[in-house]
């Protein structure tokens, strides 16, 4: 199954490309197990949804249930035998999603390992990665933005489940300039930054990139980085 990492913001046909594969996953299970893949109840795992959820993961929400498929939270049953059929994750900053995560990455990358497909949205996206800059904005007190954010770079671990370092939305935010600078200063592997109302899929086969926006690629070069973009399909 694949992980799905947006920017922010919706992008219809990776939400629905998402949520029938929780539904595949859990039809496959039930397959597996000898029982009637019809009539089976996907889960679906959302973390950070309580209290004031954004916009955009309130809608997926929504369609997840009208979809037929039943959203948990961390003190499901489901949740602690491994049988969730999907994992969601946003949190309005990257800070509130490592927590939000804290108790919960090794269950997450089980599952996910596992054949759970990953939707991480705005900060779900950007701490999907081995490494995360958790926050600042200064490297050896030479500010690299966002702009009004200060101390230096802190880099922290993510939840592994690919080997990126990634931003969202990244030109509302300001952080490409900081992205850009980690990079150069070798703290952190090959970098991505995903655009608002922009999805990046990774499953098998090639990365794809869906929505109306760009995914940026950082990547070290022999005299400071490269920076380039690939640009979505419609979607």
């Amino acid at each position: 199954m694949s992980i799905f990492l947006v920017g922010g913001g919706t992008v219809p046909a990776a939400e629905s490309e998402f949520l029938a594969e929780v539904r595949l996953v859990a039809e496959e299970r039930a397959e597996l197990a000898g029982a009637d893949r019809d009539s089976v109840t996907p889960v679906l795992w959302a973390i950070g949804a309580s209290g004031k959820t954004e916009a955009a993961q309130a809608g997926l929400l929504s369609r997840a249930t009208a979809a037929g498929i039943r959203v948990v939270d961390a003190s499901a049953a489901e949740v602690a035998t491994g049988t969730v059929h999907g994992v969601l994750l946003g949190a309005p900053t990257r800070a509130a999603a490592l927590d939000a995560t804290h108790a919960d990455a090794e269950r997450i990358r089980e599952l996910v390992g596992g054949g759970a497909p990953y939707f991480g949205l705005g900060a779900g996206a950007t701490i999907a990665g081995d490494v995360c800059i958790a926050s600042g904005g200064e490297i050896g007190g030479v500010p690299v933005g966002p702009a009004g954010t200060t101390g230096e770079v802190n880099a922290s671990a993510g939840l592994g489940l690919v080997d990126l370092c990634l931003e969202a939305d990244p030109i509302a935010s300001g952080t490409l300039p900081r992205l850009i600078a980690v990079t150069e200063a070798g703290m952190v592997p090959q970098s991505l930054a995903i655009d608002a109302a922009t999805a990046l899929i990774i499953g098998p086969g090639a990365l794809r990139v869906t929505g109306s926006g760009s995914v940026w690629q950082v990547s070290a070069a022999e005299r400071g980085v490269t920076v380039a973009t690939i640009a979505a399909d419609e979607g």
